[in-house]
């Protein structure tokens, strides 16, 4: 009986002994729950999160700094290109030094309250006296510089040397510019007491108006008729500019368009007055007779010269020059 309980206790302390050894050997880790694992991946993506925002930080600090390092250097190439035209004796077109000049001349005058200082005219002075000195840019100073003699003179020598030549229709076309009123200033000059600076003018107008069409039309519609019946007795005793008026009458007799205008402005009167009191030139005959040949293809002007003996004067000029074949 002994032996059979022994046998019995040794059993089940096999049985408890292999139980706790087979526990103790299942080491896996345990399971998480889902909240454990939610827990686990926000913090993951927290991390991710952070390194993309110091990844993004870093990437601006470095723009910022190649940014201000371009811009250091501007500023810096700036200041050279200033102090290199500060330095510079002569302003030339296309240059820095010129733009600055002008830019800073018309600067201080373009207020229209305020008179431009003698520093500013010579300045706008200087500009106008440079052989590359355009007609925008002549015009340009001219506005800024209104009623200032000094500068409208000289920019009437900077347009005579630019009109010396036939202009092509660009720079022909600056003229028509509203805002530049090329033509306006011209007309105004070509009036003006200056008689050097009016004659000078005068010659720039009949230069211009001699090949473009649209620029003897412009002239027509702003007064150069009248311009020339106002001025041609001043120059009574100037054969020479009484023959430019009349080249520039002429260019503008051209287009039909412009016969109306001088209709209203009475040239076929003038056309005739004129020629009874300078019968003794032939120069002027033969430009008097061109222009009435030009303005006969308007038949209100046509009647308005016989009606002002313009068939008398035409048969006296040919009978006082029947000599000159070519006028004749």
């Amino acid at each position: 009986g002994r032996r059979s309980s022994h046998s019995g206790r040794m059993g089940c302390i096999e049985e408890s002994t292999s139980k706790d050894i087979s526990d103790s050997q299942d080491v896996s880790p345990p399971k998480l729950s889902s909240e454990g694992t939610t827990i686990s991946n926000a913090r993951a993506n927290g991390v991710r999160a952070n390194a993309v925002a110091a990844a993004a930080s870093l990437h601006l600090q470095r723009n910022f700094r190649a940014n201000k390092a371009q811009q250091d250097a501007s500023a810096s190439q700036e200041v050279k290109t200033v102090n290199s035209i500060e330095k510079r004796p002569s302003l030339h077109k296309h240059d820095s030094a010129r733009s600055t000049a002008s830019t800073a001349s018309r600067s201080s005058s373009h207020s229209r309250d305020q008179k431009p200082t003698a520093l500013d005219e010579e300045r706008a002075i200087e500009i106008l006296k440079e052989p590359n000195c355009d007609i925008r840019e002549i015009l340009e100073l001219v506005r800024d510089f209104t009623n200032v003699e000094s500068v409208e003179e000289a920019a009437i020598k900077a347009i005579a040397d630019c009109t010396v030549k036939i202009l092509p229709e660009s720079e022909a076309r600056i003229f028509l510019d509203k805002r530049a009123a090329g033509i306006k200033f011209l007309l105004s000059m070509m009036s003006c007491q200056s008689s050097e600076v009016s004659k000078e003018a005068w010659f720039i107008m009949r230069n211009i108006s001699s090949n473009h069409t649209f620029l003897q039309e412009a002239i027509g519609k702003n007064g150069g008729t009248e311009c020339v019946i106002n001025n041609f007795d001043l120059f009574d005793d100037d054969a020479e500019m009484q023959i430019v008026c009349l080249d520039f009458l002429g260019n503008l007799s051209e287009p039909n368009s412009n016969h109306f205008y001088m209709l209203c402005e009475g040239i076929d009167r003038f056309i005739i007055k004129a020629m009874e009191k300078k019968c003794e030139s032939v120069e002027l005959q033969q430009r008097f007779c061109g222009i009435i040949a030009k303005l006969s293809d308007d038949s209100s002007l046509r009647s308005g010269m016989v009606e002002a003996n313009g068939g008398g004067q035409i048969a006296i000029a040919m009978i006082m020059f029947m000599d000159d074949v070519k006028f004749v």
